[in-house]
């Protein structure tokens, strides 16, 4: 399991408050983290709308923060997949109310507790655990990401490259990772994942499969798959098999 926490507050001394009492909690556990910090409003909403940017899973949101305040965040992004959770932290208790939403998990009076901090961690990491994460090196940054599997919707050949297309939200550009393997190599890197190879040069997340009736359909896209002349029998094979799995709660 891999967590994104992100911390938002204009005080330099809370955000490192939350960050230690973070670190704390993670301490504990061996499984990856990474932090996301943000000084105002402005910052959070414009790392929701840049592009190769990873969900948040737990935002620590400070209510008063200047021009954007915590609130008008909350409510900018509700619709939004970039911000899985919301804790808002503030001094002012009277706020309660105006902090409930669709991602509000919970409400912190400043200043805030390590206990706190750690019981809305524990929180998330209960609605995460059906996450599946996969590692992908990112040819552009020379890094290693951690991407949600059902983040990923298919892959593309690009002779040495493969190109892996990423779920965006509505009327978004297409968002996708370019890998310096090709598509060969990653199909047996990902062989223990339900991805499946449907064309020479195509492989798809089943997960993300809606239907596979002459072309592949994929979960919220306009784009359709071919399916390789020498792959349809294996892969209306393998689709129903998955199906019947997921039905069975196997999967």
């Amino acid at each position: 399991m891999y967590m994104i926490i992100g911390i938002c507050d204009d005080s330099a001394r809370d955000r490192e408050l939350i960050y230690n009492y973070c670190e704390a909690f993670f301490a504990r556990l061996d499984m990856g983290h990474q932090y996301r910090m943000f000084s105002s409003g402005e910052e959070v909403l414009d790392y929701c709308r840049g592009k190769d940017r990873q969900r948040v899973d737990l935002l620590f949101l400070d209510i008063e923060l200047g021009e954007i305040d915590g609130i008008q965040v909350k409510d900018r992004i509700l619709r939004k997949g970039m911000v899985w959770r919301i804790v808002f932290v503030s001094g002012n208790q009277d706020k309660v109310f105006l902090s409930f939403g669709l991602k509000t998990l919970g409400f912190l009076v400043k200043p805030v507790e390590e206990e706190d901090i750690s019981k809305w961690i524990q929180v998330v990491l209960e609605e995460l655990k059906e996450d599946v994460m996969i590692k992908i090196a990112d040819s552009k940054t020379a890094e290693e990401r951690y991407v949600r599997l059902e983040d990923v919707e298919y892959f593309v050949a690009e002779g040495n490259y493969t190109k892996i297309v990423l779920h965006t939200e509505e009327d978004s550009q297409e968002e996708y990772i370019l890998v310096t393997k090709k598509i060969g190599e990653l199909e047996q890197e990902y062989s223990n994942f339900p991805i499946l190879r449907v064309h020479k040069s195509y492989m798809v997340n089943l997960e993300n499969v809606m239907d596979i009736k002459g072309e592949i359909t994929i979960r919220d896209s306009a784009d359709r798959i071919p399916i390789g002349r020498t792959f349809k029998d294996s892969v209306r094979k393998k689709y129903l098999e998955f199906g019947r799995e997921k039905v069975r709660g196997r999967t």
